[in-house]
Order: structure tokens, then sequence, then C-alpha cells
């Protein structure tokens, strides 16, 4: 009996798995599957096997192909978790089709698992561009090489995202730079004629073709490369070693001839220097290019906690760096952090451009430390420019190295800490430099900068604090204190929180938080890394959090026009009153634009995405005006808010009258110790609220001048609301150091 039952159980598994398989259509190469329905729900899957051709994190896509065609895996929702090199072979695709911008693209549903071959063979279809316009569809998504052409423009630098012609002299073709980050961005864009090879893809504006790194431009030219080598001090090095192309000279010869055109990479050797490496452009003519050399220092530093403090009594300091390219430069002050002494930058009458530069600096390749100094500034009304800068080459600024990690550009009144991390730069050798720059400008002042190790997590008490951290890197950061979930969608898991001080985003695409939450739950502890998306800053949780600290809160949404919404409203709850839709539309649908004004200005209101799934998708837009209580959001430039719920699209303010252009002079702004305000002479009550829109204080009939004592508010954002003797209010935004 034991072997019978068994073999009914190992048939009903053999029968439920083929039901399953049953309800896929099964298509044997990718010509078949390109010519299926699109949009319709369909299951397929494909049994033969697909090449991986290019991958990018963007949308984590994937172009395959195979003997009959190609086409773009779409996986936003990171479907595939199975890590892929290119040229590996994957078996068992399944997923449907969808077109977007007359793209056809496959949107898998299950992971297909390991690769089934790797290092395969793709040969680009060669093709010229007369056949390349005529059958473009044929070529979609597959790896073709078309021959013999030459971009309209060269000479300039390849930017992200951006269409250039090309031509083979009678026919024009759009090029794009599709692909972020590849290595051919910022390098000159060659002057042809070459063979580029790359994958046609489209988007809803047109057509084009895009290459997959600088190695897909195949020179059909070829030119003569010298060098110039030189040391940090700008001393001729005259026995280095350099190879380019995989061709290496003798110490001493720094000449290549016949060189294809296009962007290269070369290393340049010598001992007791770092090995340099690079890349040369060469586009319609010989070149010279220079190569900078960086000897190793004896004093690098390499051990940390690394401090200084400026108070040796020598400036710079031992084995610091300062180079006055203008007036002006670099000294000691005693207004200081801490000790006697700190350094700083007074303005200048004529043009400054000063560089306080930081021994050598090696990082190990495990290191994630952070660099840490007190800064505050003066006159800033008269600001040049202020920031760090890093460079992983030479540590003169002359040589063009140093890239910018942070500008020092609002107003610091006190000494205060920054923060910088430096993980991206674990296992290279650094200079950091203080950078001042400006004529009749601004003061800066440095004090106690410091390289140690990164903690686990970087505690901060509010989300203002959060808000103005670097962004990006691996940092984690920890809120201490509890913020309050306003908005929850299922886009990307995400939750919209705010404590008194600002509001951020909780963007967790992998579910790392599982806890269940209820609306306006507190939350304490949340942890994460800081990134942007578009503008938008996002907080990408590092764990969960657990269970809420506190339930049921009050959150008032904060009262404003159109007019005075800026980017620190961003993910914040806001009510604005009299909103009037100016669009042709009829419904409202997820991740669409439509323009709204309340009288004071024009935004764009835009839903999530349908995975949002929020309950106004599909109903009628407004004909009349309606206040509403939005989340505050921006992309790129442009300033956005989207509501929660149909309930939040008609509601009824509590707050009476109507909002209007403030008359009331309030200053300063930013405030520390006191907020003065003159001109209320129609004003009858003055209200100032923090960021969740709690009321801090009351002034009922105030005097035409009244100056309000702070030092018991919190470093963050708050409002003051101004009601006048009519009914109509104002709102000013300030802000706490």
């Amino acid at each position: 009996m034991k072997k019978i039952t068994l073999m009914i159980m190992m048939l009903t598994g053999i029968m439920a798995f083929d039901n399953a398989s049953a309800q896929n259509v099964q298509v044997a190469n990718l010509a078949e599957l390109r010519e299926q329905t699109a949009d319709d729900g369909t299951v397929y899957e494909l049994t033969g096997e697909a090449i991986l051709t290019y991958q990018q994190s963007f949308r984590n896509q994937k172009y395959v192909q195979d003997d009959t065609g190609g086409i773009l895996i779409d996986d936003n929702s990171g479907v595939i978790t199975t890590t892929y090199d290119v040229y590996d072979g994957i078996t068992g695709l399944t997923g449907t089709l969808t077109i977007y911008g007359n793209m056809m693209q496959f949107v898998p549903s299950v992971d297909p698992g390991t690769a089934t071959s790797e290092d395969n063979v793709v040969v680009p279809i060669e093709i010229d561009m007369v056949e390349y316009l005529a059958n473009y569809m044929d070529y979609q998504s597959r790896l073709v090489t078309i021959t013999n052409v030459s971009f309209s423009n060269p000479g300039e630098d390849f930017a992200n995202g951006q269409v250039y012609e090309f031509t083979d002299g009678t026919n024009v073709a759009n090029f794009r730079t599709t692909f972020y980050g590849v290595d051919y961005i910022g390098t000159p864009i060659p002057a042809g004629p070459f063979n580029i090879t790359g994958l046609p893809n489209s988007r809803s504006d047109g057509d084009y073709f895009s290459a997959r790194s600088a190695a897909d431009f195949e020179s059909l030219v070829s030119y003569d490369i010298t060098f110039t080598v030189i040391d940090e001090q700008n001393n001729a090095i005259n026995d280095a070693v350099i190879t380019l192309l995989g061709q290496t000279n003798a110490a001493g010869d720094y000449f290549f001839a016949n060189i294809p055109g296009g962007t290269h990479p070369y290393t340049a050797v010598k001992t007791g220097f770092y090995t340099r490496e690079g890349t040369i452009s060469v586009s319609d003519d010989n070149i010279t290019g220079e190569i900078v050399m960086v000897e190793i220092s004896a004093d690098l530093v390499d051990v940390f906690p690394w401090e200084e403090d400026f108070e040796s009594g020598t400036f710079p300091p031992a084995n610091w760096n300062h180079y006055a390219l203008g007036a002006g430069g670099w000294a000691t002050t005693d207004v200081v952090n801490a000790g006697v002494k700190a350094a700083w930058h007074n303005f200048n009458a004529t043009a400054a451009d000063s560089w306080l530069v930081t021994p050598q600096i090696q990082l190990g390749a495990d290191d994630n430390v952070l660099l840490k100094f007190f800064q505050k500034n003066g006159l800033m009304d008269f600001y040049g420019y202020s920031g760090v800068m890093i460079s992983t080459g030479s540590g003169n600024p002359e040589h063009g190295d140093f890239v910018e990690v942070y500008e020092s550009s609002t107003g610091i009144t006190t000494y205060t800490e920054r923060i910088i991390g430096l993980g991206d730069y674990a296992g290279q050798t650094i200079y950091i430099a203080f950078v001042y720059q400006g004529e009749n400008a601004h003061q800066w002042l440095i004090d106690d900068v410091v390289i140690e190790d990164a903690p686990e997590a970087i505690v901060l008490s509010t989300l203002a604090e959060l808000r103005d951290v670097e962004i990006g890197g691996d940092l984690i950061y920890e809120i201490s204190g509890e913020v309050v979930i306003t908005h929850m969608h299922g886009q990307r898991n995400q939750k919209y929180v705010q404590d008194a001080t600002a509001a951020v985003v909780i963007d967790d695409p992998d579910g790392l938080i599982e806890t269940a939450y209820n609306l306006y739950d507190g939350i304490t502890g949340i942890k994460g890394k800081v990134s942007s998306y578009n503008g938008l800053l996002q907080l990408t949780p590092s764990e969960d959090p657990g269970a809420a600290s506190s339930t049921d809160n009050v959150v008032t949404p904060l009262l404003v026009t159109m007019i005075e919404i800026t980017p620190a409203h961003q993910s914040m709850l806001l009510a604005i009153a009299d909103v009037e839709f100016d669009t042709d539309a009829t419904t409202i649908e997820p991740g669409t634009n439509y323009s709204v004004t309340d009288g004071t200005a024009t935004l764009i209101m835009r839903p999530p995405s349908s995975s949002a799934a929020l309950d106004y998708f599909g109903t009628s837009i407004p004909t009349q005006p309606v206040n509403m209580i939005v989340i505050g959001s921006i992309f790129g430039q442009d300033l956005q808010f989207f509501p929660r719920s149909l309930a939040d699209i008609d509601v009824e303010l509590s707050a009476e009258g109507s909002l209007m252009v403030n008359s009331v002079n309030v200053f300063p702004n930013p405030f520390e110790g006191f907020i003065r305000m003159e001109g209320l002479e129609n004003i009858k009550q003055v209200v100032v609220l923090n960021a969740l829109g709690q009321t801090i204080q009351t002034i009922n009939n105030p005097s035409q001048i009244i100056t309000l004592n702070t030092d018991s508010y919190k470093q963050g954002i708050y409002f003051v609301r101004f009601v006048y003797q009519d009914g109509n209010q104002s709102v000013n935004k300030l802000i706490r150091r």
C-alpha cells in the first residue's frame, strides 16, 4: 500500500506540473516570440536558449538574442535575481509581452535560474545604413554593426540621454546615449569614418541606435599619439613605461603610431610612483597627450583615525599644500571650534582661487571611512564658492584631477560638523582639498578635520538632519527620533514618513520591512541608505525597524499655496485650497501628469504608477475647484504632488478663509535665537507651526512689530501662518539652524 500511495502522489505531482506548464504558450525562438500579441497578459515560455548581449541596472534590463531575433527584457520588479555575465546563455525565459514607445519588451514572470551556457560568441550582423533604415524592426534589440558611417557633430563630448545624428554621407539616423554610465560618456565623439556596433532600440519619440561601450566603435582611419609625462610639480619624467592598446614601448619612448580613432586606455609605470591609468581620445588629427604621475609619498596617511586641528603653529600644516591660484589665500584664525586655531579664508577685494590640500591619503581596499570636519561661514549674501573636492590623481589642482564631493553654500553661523563618506574611494590614493573661490565674497572657516572608520550607522535625531547628508554611497543612517507614517502604497513598498522637522519617502523595493503598519503609526530607529531619484530624496531601509512605537498619531496637513511649495516640501503632507485642473482628460489615471493651479501658481499633479493601486484611479477629474490633501513631490526641476486617496481630493479644510500672497516681513531666515516680524497692522493672529502642522506658538492681536524668542525651537522647518482681519491667510516657511 505504501508503494501504491507513493506512486499516486508522484503522478499527482506530475499532473499538476503539466497543467501549470499548459497555461503558458510555448515558443521555440525569439522570432516566433516577436510575432505574438503583446499587452494581452498571455504568458509565453521561450523553450530555446537566448544569449545575453547587454545588461544594465536601470529597470534590470537585459538584451538577449538567438539566431532568429532579439528582445529587451524589462524587469523593473526585479523578478530575475540570478546574476548573469554578458554572453551567458539563458533557457526557459517566461513572461509577458508589452510594447512601450514602439519597443517590444519581455516582462519576466519567473527567474529562469542558472545560465545554461557561458562565453558564447555572438557575431554582430553587418549591414549598411540603407539596410538598417529600411528594415529597422527586423534588427530591434539585436547586435548589429553598421558600416562606414560618421557622426555629424564630431569633437563634442558624449552626454547621457542625448541624441546625435550619424550618416553614411547620404542617409541619416539617430544615435542615442541610452545606456547610462558606459565608458564613452564624457569622451569626444569620433570623427569617423568607422563601423559601429550596437543595439537598435526605440522610445516614444523615435527609433535609435546605441553602442554598449567604446569598444563598439571601430575606426577606419588611424592617427599618431605622442605622450608627455610630468610629475605633480610639472617636472618632466623621461623614463616612464607606457602601454597603449596592448603595445608596451621601451622606457622613455612615448610615441605610438597608427592608433585607430576612438577612446583608448593606457597605463604609465615608473618605480617610486603610482601606476597611472587613464584614457586618451583621438578623433580627427594626430595628438599629444599629457600624463601626470604621482610619486608615492614617504609621509602618506594610511592609519586611521587621522586628524588635523591646525594647532601646530605652522600653516599650512606639515605635508599639506596650499595653492593660491588667485588673490588672497587660506590662513589661521582664533575663531575656533576647539583649541586656539582654525583654518579660514576671508573675503578678498580681487578674485581668489585657493586650495588647501591634505597630505596623500591611502585607503585600504576594505576601508569604509568618514571625512569629518567642523565649519562655519559668514557674509553669505556675497557667496562665491566653497567646497570639498577629492583627487585620485594629482594633488595639484592645476592638473584638473579634483572632483567635487560637497559644496558649502548655505549659511552656518555656529561651528557645525559635516560628515562625508569616503567608501567610494576604498583601495585608492587620494588628496582632499578645501576650495575657496570668490571676489568680494564670503568667509569660510574649517576646524578639526578627522578621517576615521565609519560606524555601523550614523545616528541622526531628525529627518531635517537626514535631508542634509551627502546623497549616495554605502553609509547607513539611523533616525533616533520617531517618524510618523502619512501614506503607504504598493509601488516599491514605499512609505512616506515625517516628523516635526521634515519628511522623506522610504523606498523599499526589496520588501525588507516586513512589519505591517497602519497609517499614522510611529516608527523609531529607522535605518537605511540615502539616495535621490530625479531630485526626490529616498531612504532605502537596511533592516526592519520592528513594531510601531506609537499608533493613531495626529498629523495636520500643512496649509500652503502652490506658489509657496518648494523642494523642502517633498514627501510632506500638505493641504491646498481651490485646486483646479487644466486638462482635456476626464479621468485620473496612474503615472500621468495633470496641470493644476490654485491661482497662485501652476504645478503638476502626478499619481504613482498602477502598482500603487490607489482608489481614485479611473475616477472622474473634478470640473470645479476642490480642496486637496496631498503628498509633496519633485521630479527633476518640476515640483509635483499627488493625493493619497479619493477622500483627499475634495475635503473641507479646517482653516478659515483662503490663502493670499504674504505682505509681512519675517526675518532672519534661516533663524536661530529669534524671529522678527514687521507689518502686522492688518493681522489678527500669528500661528507658528512645525513641519507636522502642529501649533508651536499662537499670538492673538499682535502689535505692528513683534520679536519671538526661538531658543527652544529644534532644528528644522517651521511655518508662520498669518490670519488677516478679513479672514484671509498667508504662510511663510522658515528654517531653524
